[in-house]
């Protein structure tokens, strides 16, 4: 009789903890994957971190520093360069055709939706112009503008594991996200090519292989076009060498105005 209430007991203690919500009573349940996710998590931080720099291109207006701060969080607060962009209603179109930077073909005088499509395009080429000059760089550069929207759950292990990957390939722009999710044949993984018959339009977070910077540099001069419109030609006349992540670990807030329209 002393054996069943006893019996009894303990059924009953289990019943309760059963209930007791996790937040209350944890029990750990060691699994075979923890000591690998734990280590390969803190390994992909290192990594990721150590390999790459982060840049964001903004006017530094309040509601985009705003979203910088948000998305930084996202990173883990990796070290984001905030690089003031060139504003265009600043832009003298006639000294940059005198200077030949700009043609005439897309010059558009007292147009300022034009000079601010001139001056997104400086700004990136400004953002290159720093990684050409940085003797300390890393590997790779990461060039946000300012409207960038993390859409993966862990960014950073997103990062690392896209790495291991291109680490062995020749390229010279990585798309982390484009607006019409150009997406060709796959390479390995999550990287794959880009579809020369499509658009690969929106420079709101891409990857730049450091090494090639000189390439870059000296392949969109001059300015004839809006910069994405411009990587777009020369992606399609097989001047760069240019692959995408799909799905997109990042997309821009639809909900923040544009600043060039």
């Amino acid at each position: 009789m002393k054996t069943c209430i006893i019996l009894l007991v303990v059924y009953i203690i289990i019943l309760i903890i059963s209930y007791i919500p996790n937040k209350y009573f944890y029990i750990k349940r060691t699994n075979i994957n923890d000591n690998f996710t734990n280590a390969s998590s803190q390994e992909n931080n290192n990594y990721a971190l150590k390999n790459i720099d982060f840049y964001v291109i903004s006017l530094r207006n309040p509601t985009r520093l705003l979203n910088i701060d948000n998305q930084n969080k996202k990173l883990l607060d990796a070290k984001i360069n905030i690089i003031d962009a060139v504003n265009g209603i600043y832009i003298d179109q006639n000294k940059l055709l005198e200077d030949k930077v700009l043609t005439t073909n897309f010059s558009d005088i007292g147009n300022m939706k034009r000079n601010k499509e001139i001056g997104c395009f400086m700004s990136h080429e400004k953002i290159y112009n720093l990684i050409k000059n940085n003797d300390g760089r890393k590997r790779y550069s990461i060039i946000f503008e300012d409207d960038f929207n993390t859409i993966s759950d862990n960014i950073i292990l997103s990062l690392n594991n896209i790495l291991v990957v291109i680490d062995t390939m020749e390229f010279d722009i990585l798309f982390l996200g484009n607006t019409f999710d150009n997406v060709g044949s796959q390479i390995k993984d999550n990287i794959y090519s880009i579809d020369k018959n499509k658009y690969t339009i929106g420079n709101f977070a891409y990857l730049v292989n450091n090494k090639n910077i000189d390439k870059l540099i000296n392949s969109i001069k001059p300015i004839d076009s809006p910069i994405d419109n411009k990587i777009d030609t020369l992606i399609k006349n097989n001047k760069l060498s240019c692959v995408v992540v799909y799905p997109n670990v990042f997309n821009y807030m639809v909900e923040i105005t544009s600043e060039i329209l």
